[in-house]
């Protein structure tokens, strides 16, 4: 914030969750990979930058699985990949 902003009144505040509630036990890997992500336009998301990996990532593993979710449906300017699954406001 205060190299980009100039704000130097600012917390960090770091990831966390209720590991009571959010859990998983150990498993084994799927034999299909899948990767989610959030669909969201607005630059600060860097969903280009995920698309563009995706692409990269489907070159060595075309059979990869996408999910994506987001509030929007998915713009041509930022167009998801044929094979990704798509779910607006999920419950």
């Amino acid at each position: 914030m205060s190299a980009q902003y100039g704000d130097n009144t600012v917390d960090v505040v770091p990831n966390s969750g209720d590991r009571t509630q959010f859990f998983a036990p150990v498993r084994s890997k799927q034999l299909r990979p899948l990767v989610g992500f959030l669909y969201a336009d607005t630059h600060l998301k860097g969903l280009d930058s995920t698309l563009a990996a995706l692409q990269i990532v489907r070159e060595r593993m075309p059979d990869l699985r996408m999910i994506s979710f987001g509030s929007q449906q998915p713009n041509a300017r930022l167009a998801l990949p044929k094979a990704a699954e798509f779910f607006r406001l999920p419950p």
